[in-house]
């Protein structure tokens, strides 16, 4: 349709009233839409100010959640490396189950054995016993016959001779001789009879002590170790240890392969310091493999003797570097990741002078340290601070460690 003739026909004043009346409407819409929109911008205004107000509550809440999440993290890990050494644990109480099985097995075939041979020698006994009964009365009956048929001269002036027949006389001899024989025979059957019952009742008494720890609850001890099976600890302790007892002791669990358990262990044989095992030879590694319950070769293997050397001239050059620290210094800040000598002192001029108030620092304030430090300062992220201080107080190391493995100067690494 062309434009100017659509125009030519607006040539009326009703025309014109028409065109008026839709530039009003227009105008009026243009301007409620003006309206509308100012409106609508003032609202979103007082919601971004009410919105720019409750920021700092949600930085609150979310460092305060962040806080929890790494204790969280934390205390999971914990929990993780407690089940491992639980899981191993039980499987070491379930292997050392089964050994004692296996040697009360053991020594109830042994006992059965020694029970046979008892009764085997019982019935001997019994046998040579009816034999020596046999002979003492053939040898009195042989007696009797010599003593009838011997004949008796009595010459005058002189002293009665009693003559027996030579054949007699050998007889009797080969009897006594053979009735001697039986006779120590049957005593040395008697030793070893005895012998015999008191192997047995040691093999019994063995075998309750072996039995009775797989039937009870089993020990929660920091280290287990294999069965200890005790003999020759006299002996022992005349071949590696000194005749007095030592003043002082050594720490040998500094030993790799020695812990609490197996130093108890050693200090029972009398085995105290580094001293007496860098001295040990090959007999004594034998000793005590055995007296210990130890597998045999791990000794060397660890190379217990090397390291109680080592250790020796190290106690004898620098004494103090064996002895046990005595705690955390609460008051070193720099253990945390994070913190070098400046924040140090700059949080300790600031009221947080150990490691417990910086655990119970609020993040407010620790931010209002640094913002009021310095723009170099505020560089520095403060999120982890109390979580790790949190764990150096409780000494929890080990956790401490691996976090810190997954800081970057005090900040979590984003993966």
């Amino acid at each position: 349709m062309d434009i100017n003739n659509f125009f030519s026909g607006f040539q009326t004043q009703d025309s014109y009233a028409i065109l008026f009346i839709t530039l009003i409407a227009f105008l009026l819409g243009l301007i409620t839409a003006y309206l509308l929109r100012g409106a609508k911008i003032a609202e979103l205004k007082k919601q971004l100010e009410e919105a720019k107000k409750r920021v700092p509550e949600l930085e609150t809440q979310l460092t305060a959640a962040q806080e929890q999440v790494g204790l969280k993290d934390a205390d999971l890990k914990r929990a993780q490396f407690e089940q491992r050494e639980a899981e191993a644990r039980a499987n070491r109480l379930e292997e050392e189950k089964n050994n004692r099985y296996a040697e009360e097995l053991a020594l109830n075939t042994e006992i059965e054995r020694l029970r046979n041979a008892g009764k085997t020698q019982v019935a001997t006994i019994e046998q040579l016993n009816a034999q020596i009964a046999l002979l003492q009365a053939n040898n009195e009956e042989l007696l009797g016959v010599l003593a009838v048929s011997s004949p008796m001269v009595e010459p005058v002036g002189a002293a009665p001779v009693v003559e027996v027949p030579v054949a007699a006389s050998v007889a009797d001899d080969l009897t006594r001789q053979r009735l001697d024989l039986l006779e120590a025979k049957l005593a040395q059957l008697e030793a070893e009879n005895q012998a015999l019952q008191t192997s047995m009742q040691s093999l019994q008494t063995a075998s309750v002590a072996a039995a009775a720890p797989i039937v009870a609850t089993a020990p929660e001890e920091e280290e287990p170790e294999p069965v200890f099976v005790p003999g020759g600890k006299d002996v022992l302790r005349e071949k590696i240890v000194v005749d007095a007892p030592p003043i002082e002791k050594d720490d040998l669990t500094l030993i790799v392969g020695i812990g609490p358990f197996l130093e108890k262990k050693l200090n029972e044989l009398g085995i105290y310091t580094f001293d007496q095992i860098s001295a040990f030879d090959a007999e004594a590694i034998t000793r005590v493999t055995r007296d210990i319950g130890y597998f045999a070769g791990r000794i060397e293997r660890d190379d217990w003797i090397g390291q109680a050397a080592r250790l020796q001239k190290l106690k004898q050059e620098h004494p103090e570097a064996l002895k046990p620290a005595v705690g955390p210094d609460v008051s070193n800040l720099q253990i945390i990741e994070g913190i070098g000598p400046k924040i140090d002192a700059l949080l300790k001029s600031g009221g947080i002078a150990t490691l417990h108030d910086l655990a119970d620092a609020p993040m407010e304030r620790l931010w209002e340290i640094l913002d009021n430090a310095g723009e170099a300062y505020r560089i520095h992220d403060p999120e982890t601070w109390a979580t790790q201080a949190r764990l150096a107080v409780r000494s929890e190391w080990e956790l401490l460690r691996e976090y810190q493995g997954e800081l970057k100067g005090g900040r979590k690494v984003e993966e």
